[in-house]
């Protein structure tokens, strides 16, 4: 780990500063009309870990991994963290729906893709970079200044993380910020095969692990 959670300064005006932006049209109707459409017709649960494989190989990851618990799902990689340069908004991007980014290099963090992630949780934490922050509704993050629970073994094994890598946390039922329970997400896991690799440059290892009683795990490489 790049060092003691004590010790790292996250950065939270970049994120006060998107949720002030997404404040202003909260009250849209057209805005709510869209997210409807994008959750209930457009995203699907059972594309959410090719997407989060695609987003990772698009960040040069090397290893991508699912930890399922009972109260979480948690998804992690090695790869370039969120970050913010002249083009590039890593933060609005995830919070946006259809946001118009001149970074065209691959899907990384702000493709509708990583918006699967909505489909099992309200409020999903993410931290990556110098950025520590959950949002709410898809849109309307707020910083936070702890790592989420269950994340330090994982934290743990990233050799260079904050400075590289992204830990995804999306609580699951039966808590009031989950929409679905492990069980639905142990069988979405489980149709994961070899060929989740195949075609990719940089991933090398996919790690899936059901850290539930009696859970298993297994690896592609």
């Amino acid at each position: 780990m790049g060092g003691n959670n004590n010790n790292i300064q996250w950065d939270s005006k970049e994120i006060n500063e998107v949720r002030e932006g997404k404040e202003r049209h909260r009250d849209s109707e057209d805005l709510e009309g869209m997210q409807d459409i994008l959750e209930s017709v457009i995203l699907k649960t059972s594309h959410l870990p090719l997407e989060f494989i695609q987003n990772a190989e698009d960040e040069e990851s090397s290893t991508v991994g699912f930890h399922l618990h009972d109260s979480a799902l948690i998804i992690f990689n090695d790869g370039r963290p969120f970050r913010i340069e002249e083009d590039r908004n890593d933060i609005k991007g995830f919070c946006s729906i259809g946001v118009s980014q001149k970074y065209k290099k691959g899907i990384g963090f702000l493709g509708v893709g990583a918006k699967t992630v909505f489909t099992i949780t309200k409020k999903p934490w993410v931290v990556s970079g110098k950025y520590n922050f959950t949002v709410e509704n898809m849109l309307y993050p707020s910083p936070r200044n702890e790592f989420p629970p269950l994340c330090y073994p994982i934290v743990n094994n990233l050799s260079d993380f904050p400075k590289r890598g992204a830990i995804f946390y999306s609580p699951l039922l039966p808590e009031t910020e989950g929409k679905r329970d492990a069980s639905y997400i142990n069988e979405i896991l489980g149709n994961m095969d070899q060929s989740v690799i195949m075609f990719l440059d940089t991933v090398k290892t996919v790690e899936v692990r059901n850290l539930r009683p009696n859970g298993s795990s297994i690896t592609f490489k």
